[in-house]
């Protein structure tokens, strides 16, 4: 190890002499000399010594006390103070600068010695000490956690630098007790006082959670701790630590309103959800027990869980729970058949899944009644029969038919399934607001009958209708029409005129069926039956709905379309515009006759080429398809104007492009 660095700081040169020759007799190293103060903190700068002698009293513009103190703020290195006075105002004034020690001219080598040593351990301990505070204060300030300590003598507190943080003030910064208890929030600022008290007073420790408020105006919640300093039986002061728990207070908070949340989400659920223990019932939410017909969990848990099922669903959960203790993989979902409490059988759906439940592992089932659906699927059966024989009818119908020849299909088949005495067909006018009767099924007798009715055919007659019937139709959907035809006519049919109608056709229920697509209103269907009862006809028809809705709203689509498509086309083709087509590839998919007789081309020279392949000049095809590319890129429209040297001369052309976009 090498020898202890010296810088002395001596005014008088035998002295500084004299001490340099002792201190290399001791095993000193001696680095630098220096006469003044400004010399003493330029070679603390330049040697970095271990430690410093430094006199007092130095010529010049800083003296040593000043020397001393600019050395500790830039190096924390120690000073022993030389002085050949010990005056007590120079005494004092040294002292604040908190040296490490004073020896007194002239000294001895023994004395000399001992002080430095001594001075070099202390500052030692004192570096250690720094270190272990730094590193307390980091872990402090990482786990939002300080300590504070009040001088009941000064009635002030000192805090660590975690706490000057939590409380966002700068470090150093000092608060008298008043001035701490500020900090809290209105409401808890007499807890504290009142803590600090009886700490004082009885040495009561306390541990609270409060709420402060921040230097600059945010609010925290925080854990203090504060226990009395006592010394010769008396309080001399209070410390305890200062912890922020804002985020724990903010998770607890999560925790607590995820736990109402899912209470009350289960309590509330249409699904019936239990937890069991073994064959014990622990837990069941309203639906479960109104499922089972049960009014208390205490009248439903009396009962153990396997007796609740049917003998036969009792030996499948035995089998089940057998499979399981072996590690074997069974089905996470499956049925069961329960007995409800008035002895009712109804079968369920079950899912079971573990859980924990006060602490415990437990078995969390969910009970979904099923009765009702495996009853309305063998009913689905019978009226997917229906729909199976109006869609293949509908599939072999030719691509080129028309929605009228759909309308048809549908009254005729819906009259031979129903037996109906007459189906009409009524389609909704968006435009004009009205319902008219497009096509009618009936038999002859009938319709010479309806003819009456109807002398300048089905369509002549129409309905003004309003908003508020057309919400109607979209809502019902599917009804049996209690007004009978005065209902089905909306009103513009008299109830005696309709009771006649009805009684010389032999009606006896009248039903309608909305036909709509993607929430538009397209039309609805009455029918006419001599039957009574309400269940055949509604949901023949229901089946039959489904498939002629999106035929039928097709086929309109279509039909609509191909007017578009002509006019437009027919714009095009007349135009005198220059109008093209091009595919990613820029190549021509279409150009308007205008633009072909400019560029002197027919289809065969254009249709499916790109401006190159077409024999046009090299540069306006760089310009061209450069222009091209950039609108399928961006998606973007784009214009463009250029000269160009067409059959018919010069023209100057206002070039426009514009994306297609598909249904993606």
């Amino acid at each position: 190890m090498g020898r202890t660095s010296v810088l002395i700081t001596e005014d008088e040169s035998i002295i500084a002499m004299d001490l340099k020759h002792t201190l290399e007799s001791l095993g000193y190293r001696v680095c630098h000399v220096a006469a003044t103060g400004v010399d003493a903190v330029a070679a603390a700068d330049d040697h970095k010594p271990e430690i410093i002698l430094m006199d007092i009293f130095l010529d010049g513009p800083m003296d040593g006390v000043e020397a001393a103190i600019e050395i500790q703020r830039r190096h924390k290195l120690p000073v022993v103070y030389l002085t050949a006075h010990s005056d007590e105002a120079t005494f004092i004034r040294a002292r604040e600068t908190r040296p490490h020690g004073f020896i007194l001219k002239p000294c001895g080598a023994d004395t000399l010695y001992s002080t430095i040593e001594t001075a070099l351990e202390r500052h030692r301990l004192e570096q250690l000490l720094r270190e272990s505070e730094e590193l307390l204060n980091e872990t402090g300030e990482m786990a939002r956690v300080g300590g504070w300590k009040i001088d009941l003598l000064t009635n002030r507190v000192r805090w660590t630098r975690a706490v000057h943080l939590i409380f966002e003030v700068p470090e150093g910064y000092e608060a008298t007790v008043d001035e701490a208890i500020g900090f809290y929030a209105p409401h808890h600022r007499s807890v504290v006082s009142e803590a600090l008290q009886r700490a004082e007073k009885d040495g009561i420790p306390f541990d609270l959670e409060l709420d402060v408020i921040t230097a600059k105006g945010n609010p925290l919640s925080v854990r203090v701790t504060g226990y009395p300093v006592l010394k010769d039986g008396a309080c001399t002061g209070i410390s305890g630590t200062f912890q922020d728990i804002t985020e724990k207070r903010m998770t607890e908070k999560a925790l607590r309103e995820s736990e109402e949340r899912y209470r009350t989400i289960v309590e509330q659920s249409l699904v019936g959800i239990g937890i069991s223990r073994g064959d014990e019932i622990l837990y069941a939410n309203h639906s479960l027990l109104k499922m089972l017909g049960y009014d208390s969990l205490e009248e439903f848990s009396a009962i153990p869980l396997l007796d609740h099922l049917t003998p036969e669903s009792r030996l499948l959960a035995k089998n089940r729970m057998a499979a399981l203790a072996k590690g074997e993989i069974v089905p996470p979902v499956f049925h069961r058949d329960i007995m409800r409490k008035d002895g009712a059988i109804r079968t369920v759906e079950l899912a079971v899944s573990p859980v924990i439940f006060n602490g415990e592992p437990c078995r969390q089932s969910t009970f979904i009644d099923i009765t009702a659906r495996i009853q309305a699927d063998e009913a689905l059966k019978e009226k997917n029969r229906h729909f199976f024989q109006i869609n293949q009818l509908l599939q072999e119908l030719p691509d080129t038919a028309s929605s009228m020849e759909v309308v048809e299909l549908l009254c005729e088949r819906l009259k031979e399934i129903t037996g109906a005495v007459m189906v009409l067909f009524n389609e909704y006018d968006a435009g004009r607001k009205e319902v008219f009767t497009r096509h009618i099924a009936a038999g002859p007798g009938v319709m010479d009958f309806v003819a009456t009715f109807y002398p300048d055919g089905p369509a002549s007659i129409r309905f003004p209708v309003d908003e508020k019937w057309k919400r109607h139709m979209l809502l019902q959907q599917y009804a049996k029409l209690e007004g009978g035809l005065h209902e089905a006519s909306f009103g513009l049919m008299s109830p005696e005129d309709a009771r006649n109608i009805e009684h010389a056709l032999g009606v006896k229920g009248v039903y309608a069926l909305a036909l709509s697509w993607e929430g538009e209103l397209l039309g609805g269907v009455i029918v006419l039956t001599p039957h009574g009862e309400e269940t055949l006809p509604f949901k023949i028809m229901e089946s039959y709905a489904r498939a002629a809705t999106s035929t039928f709203s097709r086929q309109k689509a279509v039909e609509k379309l191909r007017e578009t498509e002509e006019l437009f086309r027919s714009l095009a083709e007349n135009s005198q515009d220059y109008i093209m087509r091009y595919d990613r590839q820029c190549r021509h998919t279409y150009m308007n006759p205008a633009g072909l007789k400019v560029g002197g081309h027919t289809e065969k020279d254009i249709i499916g080429k790109t401006h190159r392949e077409a024999g046009f000049p090299d540069e306006l095809c760089d310009l061209w398809e450069k222009k091209i590319n950039r609108v399928f890129e961006t998606g973007k429209p784009l214009q463009h104007r250029f000269e160009w040297e067409s059959v018919k001369g010069p023209v100057v052309l206002d070039w426009r492009l514009f994306p297609e976009f598909d249904s993606g």
